[in-house]
């Protein structure tokens, strides 16, 4: 018998990634858990996994490919964040932070990192990945129509953050910007950026985020970063219009699902009719080799959201 080092390896890494089978509900939420409606679509954290989660049901475990997705992306963070000490832009890393709202609840998370550029320290979060789409959809942008666009944003064809990526950072610019003066008197951290890198070509791209407040709501405003005649300028990214109370007002209505025991609804939707599939399919929702794996059953037709759901199980046995 011939051992494999990779299957070796593997089993430390899924050891490494194994979730915890307990949970106890508590009124608190991370940024990662954040969703917001957007023309009355969700995006973001599905209300029925994360009620899942809070209830501390067990998650199908990781599978290989998955655990090293997410190994390499820290690998990405770890580098980026000894260069920037090199650089001598780094300020603070890995910063706990926690903030309270509405009743009793609050949310409680990780900075990435901290930077300071030109004097100013700003928050940084890291992303990687890979693949045609992501690179479309967050660094280089669309020249032509496509089923993939982004839809909430005002221009689909220019690239932009991924919106759980925002919301994330959102929470962090929230409470380092709006909650934390307040609550110690001192001056706030009023920029975040959010950085990507493109694995498996070295591609990467910047925005930079700041929240306008209007009428006691917090609106994120949006910005890429780009190269013109060797020069960076700030280019917005219009966003269809959503807040940070928004985002706030997601996390109670979990909350109070979980609190009264209530199933929330499906959000995404793990199991589309060939119905579906064909309404899809007509209105340019669907491109035509996805439509002709999903009715020849090669490929399994839902949410693509639903395929990475550690709860998926679950959802199907307990219905829409």
């Amino acid at each position: 018998m011939v051992e494999s080092v990779f299957e070796i390896v593997n089993e430390n890494l899924r050891n490494k990634r194994q979730y915890s089978l307990s949970k106890t509900y508590s009124g608190i939420f991370a940024p990662t858990g954040a969703s917001v409606v957007i023309d009355g679509k969700v995006y973001g954290k599905c209300a029925r996994a994360y009620f899942y989660e809070l209830n501390g049901i067990a998650k199908t475990e990781i599978d290989d490919k998955g655990a090293w997705i997410f190994e390499m992306g820290e690998n990405f963070e770890s580098s980026f964040i000894e260069l920037a000490k090199r650089a001598g832009i780094f300020e603070a890393d890995h910063i706990r932070f926690a903030y309270p709202f509405g009743n009793g609840y609050q949310v409680s998370g990780e900075i990435d990192l901290i930077v300071r550029i030109n004097g100013e320290p700003q928050v940084m979060e890291l992303k990687s990945s890979y693949g045609q789409s992501f690179i479309k959809q967050h660094i280089a942008g669309y020249k032509r129509s496509s089923t993939n666009m982004l839809t909430y944003t005002e221009d689909p064809f220019i690239p932009a953050p991924k919106i759980d990526n925002l919301l994330q950072t959102m929470n962090y610019l929230y409470y380092l910007s709006v909650v934390y003066p307040k609550v110690t008197g001192y001056d706030g951290i009023n920029t975040a950026r959010i950085a990507y890198l493109a694995r498996d070509n070295g591609l990467f791209s910047e925005y930079t985020l700041k929240l306008e407040e209007r009428g006691n709501e917090h609106y994120p405003i949006v910005k890429v970063l780009r190269k013109y005649d060797g020069k960076y300028e700030a280019d917005e990214v219009k966003l269809k219009p959503f807040t940070v109370q928004d985002m706030l007002r997601r996390y109670i209505y979990v909350g109070k699902c979980v609190e009264k025991n209530e199933l929330p609804d499906r959000e995404y939707n793990p199991e589309y009719s060939d119905e579906q599939v064909q309404d899809m399919y007509d209105n340019g929702e669907l491109s035509k080799s996805k439509y002709e794996k999903y009715m020849k059953c090669e490929l399994k037709a839902r949410d693509w959201r639903c395929d990475y759901c550690p709860f998926l199980d679950y959802c199907l046995r307990d219905g829409g």
